[in-house]
């Protein structure tokens, strides 16, 4: 018998009102792996994400490990793309903490446990911090560290460095690179950015086009970390996905009757 997989999307189908968002979609994530979903903007992705999380209800069925998601769960954490969730009455040591309180984990071990999250994602020197006085790139650390301190199989990333600078994001997906060998999480990354995608992934799948939004492919990554964006294999495969989503934002365009063509 094979492994099990981590998550399991059957013939999945996602409706918002008469509007059919997702069709369709067939998908397997195997434990440890990183899977990115990658596509343009209204094409299903955070959609999907939201499924999986056990926020929205769907036709089809979405399996973790064997078990239907029916809602939310420890196991399934979250990070969103900005940092509003984030107490920002509770210092990052208290924000860390506050699952493993709610778990009822006595306050010497949950100490122990915060801190040393806190300081896999570097943030060591702001234990007393509260939110506000972070910057954005420490707040998505901090969220991090909230989300992984309870140990969950399955984490769900949301864009979550989408609303970063250019030089803090990169940072930030150097530091997710490192924080995923360490902790050989499962993730699934949502991203319309395919640099990114291929920094991060050990799996990238594209998504059509909502509404009725499908599979378009499904790229494996034969690449060593860290990826270098000379490498020839790197840039061909960057070219194949920007032709990809490329090919459904014209189409998008084309169907708006704008008719332009992305270059």
């Amino acid at each position: 018998m094979g492994v099990q997989a981590a998550i399991q999307l059957r013939d999945i189908s996602i409706n918002y009102g008469s509007q059919t968002i997702v069709s369709g979609v067939d998908l397997s994530i195997e434990p440890g792996e990183f899977v990115c979903l990658l596509g343009p903007s209204g094409c299903g992705k955070s959609t999907i994400l939201s499924a999986i999380a056990g926020f929205i209800p769907v036709q089809g069925e979405i399996l973790s490990y064997g078990v239907p998601v029916k809602g939310p769960s420890v196991e399934r954490g979250v990070v969103f793309q900005n940092s509003e969730v984030l107490f920002p009455w509770l210092t990052v040591q208290e924000n860390v903490e506050y699952g493993l309180k709610l778990k009822k984990i006595a306050a010497k071990e949950r100490s122990e446990m915060a801190r040393r999250f806190i300081e896999l994602v570097g943030l060591g020197a702001a234990l007393h911090k509260f939110p506000k006085e972070l910057s954005g790139g420490m707040r998505q650390r901090l969220q991090m560290a909230r989300v992984l301190v309870n140990e969950p199989r399955i984490v769900l990333m949301d864009e979550p460095f989408g609303a970063l600078d250019a030089q803090t994001r990169e940072v930030m997906q150097e530091e997710l690179s490192n924080i995923r060998q360490k902790t050989q999480s499962t993730i699934v990354f949502v991203t319309h950015d395919i640099g990114e995608s291929i920094l991060l992934g050990d799996r990238i799948v594209t998504m059509t086009t909502g509404p009725f939004a499908k599979i378009k492919s499904n790229s494996k990554i034969d690449l060593a970390y860290p990826r270098n964006f000379q490498d020839p294999a790197v840039i061909e495969l960057h070219n194949r996905l920007r032709d990809e989503i490329g090919e459904e934002v014209t189409k998008f365009l084309s169907e708006q009757g704008i008719g332009s063509k992305v270059q």
